[in-house]
């Protein structure tokens, strides 16, 4: 479960069209945010992908 969504990393995996195993890699910080998954999870959240590309950009640098 991811709790600021209520859905589980199943669920969200396959709202986002992606694996499991892929979801997972990016949430253990294994596989980066691609531009095309940040469009798909700006839309799923409502928050557009310029988010979650600064956010993987910001983890870049460090």
């Amino acid at each position: 479960m991811i709790p600021a969504t209520g859905k589980s990393r199943a669920e969200i995996a396959r709202l986002l069209g992606v694996s499991r195993q892929y979801l997972y890699d990016i949430l253990s910080e294994k596989e980066p945010i691609s531009s095309a998954m940040a469009v798909r999870i700006g839309k799923l959240f409502g928050n557009g992908p310029s988010f979650w590309i600064r956010m993987q950009g910001a983890y870049d640098r460090f």
